[in-house]
Protein backbone atom coordinates (compact mmCIF):
# COMPACT_ATOMS: atom_id res chain seq x y z
CA UNK A 1 0.00 0.00 0.00
CA UNK A 2 1.44 3.38 -1.00
CA UNK A 3 1.81 6.25 1.45
CA UNK A 4 -0.99 8.10 -0.37
CA UNK A 5 -3.28 5.10 0.08
CA UNK A 6 -2.33 4.92 3.77
CA UNK A 7 -3.14 8.61 4.20
CA UNK A 8 -6.54 8.15 2.56
CA UNK A 9 -7.35 5.19 4.83
CA UNK A 10 -6.23 7.26 7.82
CA UNK A 11 -8.38 10.25 6.87
CA UNK A 12 -11.43 8.08 6.13
CA UNK A 13 -11.15 6.52 9.58
CA UNK A 14 -10.63 9.92 11.22
CA UNK A 15 -13.71 11.42 9.54
CA UNK A 16 -15.71 8.32 10.50
CA UNK A 17 -14.67 8.56 14.17
CA UNK A 18 -15.32 12.31 14.21
CA UNK A 19 -18.84 11.72 12.89
CA UNK A 20 -19.45 9.14 15.63
CA UNK A 21 -18.37 11.78 18.13
CA UNK A 22 -20.80 14.32 16.68
CA UNK A 23 -23.68 11.81 16.74
CA UNK A 24 -22.80 10.92 20.33
CA UNK A 25 -22.51 14.52 21.51
CA UNK A 26 -25.75 15.74 19.96
CA UNK A 27 -27.90 12.61 19.90
CA UNK A 28 -26.76 9.35 21.52
CA UNK A 29 -24.78 9.86 24.72
CA UNK A 30 -25.98 10.25 28.30
CA UNK A 31 -24.53 13.78 28.19
CA UNK A 32 -26.40 14.69 25.01
CA UNK A 33 -26.18 18.40 24.20
CA UNK A 34 -27.85 20.72 21.75
CA UNK A 35 -25.52 22.06 19.10
CA UNK A 36 -24.48 25.65 18.61
CA UNK A 37 -26.75 25.71 15.54
CA UNK A 38 -29.76 24.80 17.68
CA UNK A 39 -28.86 27.57 20.13
CA UNK A 40 -28.48 30.12 17.34
CA UNK A 41 -31.75 29.22 15.65
CA UNK A 42 -33.90 28.83 18.77
CA UNK A 43 -32.48 31.22 21.36
CA UNK A 44 -30.96 33.93 19.17
CA UNK A 45 -33.11 33.94 16.04
CA UNK A 46 -36.41 32.87 17.57
CA UNK A 47 -37.14 29.85 15.36
CA UNK A 48 -39.62 27.24 16.51
CA UNK A 49 -37.95 24.84 18.91
CA UNK A 50 -39.23 21.81 16.99
CA UNK A 51 -37.66 23.12 13.77
CA UNK A 52 -34.31 23.84 15.39
CA UNK A 53 -34.35 20.45 17.10
CA UNK A 54 -35.24 18.65 13.88
CA UNK A 55 -32.34 20.27 12.01
CA UNK A 56 -30.02 19.33 14.88
CA UNK A 57 -31.20 15.72 14.85
CA UNK A 58 -30.97 15.42 11.06
CA UNK A 59 -27.36 16.57 11.15
CA UNK A 60 -26.52 14.11 13.95
CA UNK A 61 -28.20 11.16 12.22
CA UNK A 62 -26.53 12.02 8.94
CA UNK A 63 -23.16 12.08 10.72
CA UNK A 64 -23.87 8.60 12.07
CA UNK A 65 -24.68 7.31 8.57
CA UNK A 66 -21.55 9.01 7.23
CA UNK A 67 -19.48 7.31 9.92
CA UNK A 68 -20.71 3.91 8.72
CA UNK A 69 -19.98 4.77 5.06
CA UNK A 70 -16.44 6.02 5.68
CA UNK A 71 -15.75 3.09 7.98
CA UNK A 72 -16.79 0.72 5.19
CA UNK A 73 -14.64 2.39 2.54
CA UNK A 74 -11.65 2.36 4.91
CA UNK A 75 -12.20 -1.35 5.58
CA UNK A 76 -12.30 -2.07 1.84
CA UNK A 77 -8.97 -0.29 1.51
CA UNK A 78 -7.40 -2.17 4.41
CA UNK A 79 -8.64 -5.55 3.19
CA UNK A 80 -7.47 -4.81 -0.34
CA UNK A 81 -10.75 -5.99 -1.87
CA UNK A 82 -9.91 -4.82 -5.40
CA UNK A 83 -12.44 -5.02 -8.17
CA UNK A 84 -11.79 -5.54 -11.85
CA UNK A 85 -11.98 -1.77 -12.32
CA UNK A 86 -9.11 -1.34 -9.86
CA UNK A 87 -11.33 0.27 -7.23
CA UNK A 88 -11.03 -0.76 -3.63
CA UNK A 89 -14.76 -0.50 -2.92
CA UNK A 90 -17.97 -1.07 -4.88
CA UNK A 91 -18.67 1.71 -7.37
CA UNK A 92 -21.93 2.78 -5.70
CA UNK A 93 -20.06 3.28 -2.41
CA UNK A 94 -17.44 5.54 -3.96
CA UNK A 95 -20.17 7.52 -5.75
CA UNK A 96 -21.83 8.24 -2.41
CA UNK A 97 -18.58 9.24 -0.75
CA UNK A 98 -18.01 12.64 -2.39
CA UNK A 99 -21.43 14.26 -1.66
CA UNK A 100 -21.44 12.90 1.88
CA UNK A 101 -17.92 14.22 2.51
CA UNK A 102 -19.07 17.63 1.29
CA UNK A 103 -22.11 17.47 3.59
CA UNK A 104 -19.95 16.52 6.58
CA UNK A 105 -17.53 19.37 5.82
CA UNK A 106 -20.43 21.80 5.47
CA UNK A 107 -22.10 20.58 8.67
CA UNK A 108 -19.02 21.02 10.83
CA UNK A 109 -18.32 24.40 9.24
CA UNK A 110 -21.91 25.43 10.03
CA UNK A 111 -21.52 24.37 13.67
CA UNK A 112 -18.31 26.40 13.97
CA UNK A 113 -19.96 29.41 12.31
CA UNK A 114 -22.97 29.16 14.62
CA UNK A 115 -20.68 29.06 17.66
CA UNK A 116 -18.90 32.17 16.40
CA UNK A 117 -22.22 33.95 15.78
CA UNK A 118 -23.52 33.18 19.28
CA UNK A 119 -20.53 34.87 20.88
CA UNK A 120 -18.52 34.05 23.98
CA UNK A 121 -14.93 33.79 25.11
CA UNK A 122 -12.67 33.28 22.06
CA UNK A 123 -15.63 32.23 19.89
CA UNK A 124 -14.52 34.74 17.25
CA UNK A 125 -11.81 32.16 16.49
CA UNK A 126 -14.18 29.17 16.36
CA UNK A 127 -13.89 28.59 12.60
CA UNK A 128 -10.08 28.63 12.70
CA UNK A 129 -9.97 26.53 15.87
CA UNK A 130 -12.21 23.86 14.37
CA UNK A 131 -10.64 24.01 10.91
CA UNK A 132 -9.46 20.39 10.98
CA UNK A 133 -13.04 19.20 11.59
CA UNK A 134 -14.41 20.52 8.30
CA UNK A 135 -11.28 20.78 6.16
CA UNK A 136 -10.26 17.14 6.67
CA UNK A 137 -13.38 15.80 4.90
CA UNK A 138 -13.03 18.58 2.31
CA UNK A 139 -9.41 17.65 1.62
CA UNK A 140 -10.37 14.00 1.32
CA UNK A 141 -13.23 14.77 -1.10
CA UNK A 142 -11.10 16.90 -3.42
CA UNK A 143 -8.09 14.61 -3.15
CA UNK A 144 -10.10 11.53 -4.12
CA UNK A 145 -11.40 13.25 -7.27
CA UNK A 146 -7.88 14.25 -8.30
CA UNK A 147 -6.55 10.75 -7.57
CA UNK A 148 -9.34 9.12 -9.62
CA UNK A 149 -8.31 11.32 -12.53
CA UNK A 150 -5.01 9.45 -12.50
CA UNK A 151 -2.71 11.88 -10.68
CA UNK A 152 -1.45 10.52 -7.37
CA UNK A 153 1.18 13.26 -7.13
CA UNK A 154 -1.34 16.09 -7.58
CA UNK A 155 -3.68 14.39 -5.14
CA UNK A 156 -0.92 14.27 -2.53
CA UNK A 157 -0.16 17.96 -3.01
CA UNK A 158 -3.85 18.95 -2.86
CA UNK A 159 -4.66 16.97 0.28
CA UNK A 160 -1.46 17.98 2.07
CA UNK A 161 -1.92 21.66 1.19
CA UNK A 162 -5.45 21.78 2.62
CA UNK A 163 -4.45 19.82 5.71
CA UNK A 164 -1.39 22.00 6.35
CA UNK A 165 -3.57 25.11 6.47
CA UNK A 166 -6.22 23.52 8.68
CA UNK A 167 -3.76 21.92 11.12
CA UNK A 168 -1.84 25.20 11.41
CA UNK A 169 -5.04 27.13 12.11
CA UNK A 170 -6.22 24.71 14.80
CA UNK A 171 -2.85 24.51 16.56
CA UNK A 172 -2.32 28.28 16.36
CA UNK A 173 -5.67 29.09 17.99
CA UNK A 174 -5.20 26.42 20.64
CA UNK A 175 -1.74 27.83 21.27
CA UNK A 176 -3.04 31.39 21.56
CA UNK A 177 -5.73 30.32 24.03
CA UNK A 178 -3.15 28.40 26.05
CA UNK A 179 -0.79 31.40 26.18
CA UNK A 180 -3.70 33.51 27.39
CA UNK A 181 -4.39 31.00 30.18
CA UNK A 182 -7.74 29.74 28.92
CA UNK A 183 -9.57 28.42 32.00
CA UNK A 184 -10.93 25.10 30.64
CA UNK A 185 -7.42 24.17 29.42
CA UNK A 186 -6.03 24.81 32.91
CA UNK A 187 -8.83 22.67 34.37
CA UNK A 188 -7.96 19.78 32.03
CA UNK A 189 -4.37 19.83 33.31
CA UNK A 190 -5.43 20.04 36.94
CA UNK A 191 -8.01 17.25 36.59
CA UNK A 192 -5.37 15.02 35.01
CA UNK A 193 -3.34 14.96 38.23
CA UNK A 194 -5.36 11.94 39.35
CA UNK A 195 -3.12 9.85 37.09
CA UNK A 196 -0.40 8.11 39.15
CA UNK A 197 2.43 9.24 36.84
CA UNK A 198 1.30 12.89 36.84
CA UNK A 199 1.03 13.66 40.52
CA UNK A 200 -0.53 16.71 42.12
CA UNK A 201 0.26 20.18 40.88
CA UNK A 202 -0.65 23.71 41.84
CA UNK A 203 -2.76 25.97 39.66
CA UNK A 204 0.20 28.33 39.23
CA UNK A 205 2.35 25.48 37.88
CA UNK A 206 -0.48 24.33 35.59
CA UNK A 207 -0.78 27.85 34.17
CA UNK A 208 2.97 28.10 33.54
CA UNK A 209 2.94 24.67 31.89
CA UNK A 210 0.00 25.69 29.72
CA UNK A 211 1.82 28.91 28.70
CA UNK A 212 4.82 26.87 27.53
CA UNK A 213 2.58 24.40 25.69
CA UNK A 214 0.87 27.31 23.95
CA UNK A 215 4.11 28.67 22.53
CA UNK A 216 5.10 25.20 21.35
CA UNK A 217 1.74 24.88 19.57
CA UNK A 218 2.20 28.24 17.86
CA UNK A 219 5.71 27.27 16.77
CA UNK A 220 4.44 23.96 15.37
CA UNK A 221 1.69 25.79 13.49
CA UNK A 222 4.30 27.98 11.79
CA UNK A 223 6.52 25.00 11.00
CA UNK A 224 3.80 22.84 9.45
CA UNK A 225 2.93 25.47 6.83
CA UNK A 226 6.54 26.44 6.17
CA UNK A 227 8.15 23.04 5.69
CA UNK A 228 7.12 19.48 4.88
CA UNK A 229 8.97 17.76 7.71
CA UNK A 230 7.26 14.47 8.37
CA UNK A 231 8.61 14.23 11.92
CA UNK A 232 6.99 17.56 12.80
CA UNK A 233 3.69 16.17 11.50
CA UNK A 234 4.19 12.97 13.50
CA UNK A 235 4.86 14.90 16.71
CA UNK A 236 1.77 17.03 16.11
CA UNK A 237 -0.25 13.84 15.58
CA UNK A 238 1.04 12.45 18.90
CA UNK A 239 0.28 15.69 20.73
CA UNK A 240 -3.13 16.01 19.07
CA UNK A 241 -4.16 12.50 20.12
CA UNK A 242 -2.83 13.12 23.63
CA UNK A 243 -4.95 16.24 24.05
CA UNK A 244 -7.97 14.40 22.62
CA UNK A 245 -7.70 11.69 25.28
CA UNK A 246 -7.34 14.32 28.01
CA UNK A 247 -11.11 14.88 27.92
CA UNK A 248 -11.81 11.28 28.92
CA UNK A 249 -8.98 11.26 31.46
CA UNK A 250 -10.14 14.48 33.12
CA UNK A 251 -13.92 14.20 32.75
CA UNK A 252 -14.53 10.45 32.71
CA UNK A 253 -15.62 7.90 30.14
CA UNK A 254 -18.96 9.67 29.70
CA UNK A 255 -17.07 12.45 27.89
CA UNK A 256 -16.18 10.13 24.98
CA UNK A 257 -18.08 12.26 22.41
CA UNK A 258 -15.96 15.28 23.34
CA UNK A 259 -12.85 13.24 22.57
CA UNK A 260 -14.06 11.60 19.37
CA UNK A 261 -15.35 14.83 17.83
CA UNK A 262 -11.80 16.23 18.22
CA UNK A 263 -10.06 13.19 16.74
CA UNK A 264 -8.91 15.17 13.66
CA UNK A 265 -6.64 17.22 15.98
CA UNK A 266 -4.31 14.24 15.83
CA UNK A 267 -5.65 12.46 12.75
CA UNK A 268 -5.05 15.29 10.28
CA UNK A 269 -1.33 15.61 11.21
CA UNK A 270 -1.03 11.81 10.98
CA UNK A 271 -2.43 12.00 7.45
CA UNK A 272 0.16 14.68 6.72
CA UNK A 273 2.93 12.38 7.96
CA UNK A 274 1.99 9.79 5.32
CA UNK A 275 1.57 12.45 2.63
CA UNK A 276 4.94 14.07 3.34
CA UNK A 277 6.51 10.63 3.07
CA UNK A 278 4.69 10.10 -0.25
CA UNK A 279 5.93 13.41 -1.65
CA UNK A 280 9.45 12.63 -0.46
CA UNK A 281 9.37 9.31 -2.31
CA UNK A 282 8.05 11.04 -5.45
CA UNK A 283 10.90 13.56 -5.38
CA UNK A 284 13.48 10.82 -4.89
CA UNK A 285 12.03 8.84 -7.82
CA UNK A 286 12.03 11.93 -10.04
CA UNK A 287 15.61 12.70 -9.04
CA UNK A 288 16.75 9.17 -9.89
CA UNK A 289 14.87 9.32 -13.18
CA UNK A 290 16.47 12.63 -14.17
CA UNK A 291 19.90 11.27 -13.26
CA UNK A 292 19.36 8.27 -15.53
CA UNK A 293 18.26 10.54 -18.36
CA UNK A 294 21.40 12.67 -17.94
CA UNK A 295 23.59 9.57 -18.02
CA UNK A 296 21.91 8.28 -21.19
CA UNK A 297 22.23 11.65 -22.92
CA UNK A 298 25.94 11.85 -22.07
CA UNK A 299 26.46 8.40 -23.59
Amino acid sequence: MSMLAKSIVCLRLIVSIQCVGAAGKYLLSAREQESSLYGLLFFDWGWEESTAQSLDDVGAWFCLLAAILFGLTACFDLLGNRRASGRLAPRWLTWLEFPILIFVAGWFLTLAWAEMMRGGVYTEWAIAEQAVRFMTPLALAIGLIVRDQGSAKRSSYVISGILQISVAATFAVHGWKAIAGYGPFVDLILLSDSLPWVGSMSQAFAERLLWAIGWIDVGLALLIVGVRWRWVALYMAFWGFLTVTSRVVALGVEAWPESLIRIANGGAPLGLFFLFQQLRQVKMAESECSSEVCEESSI
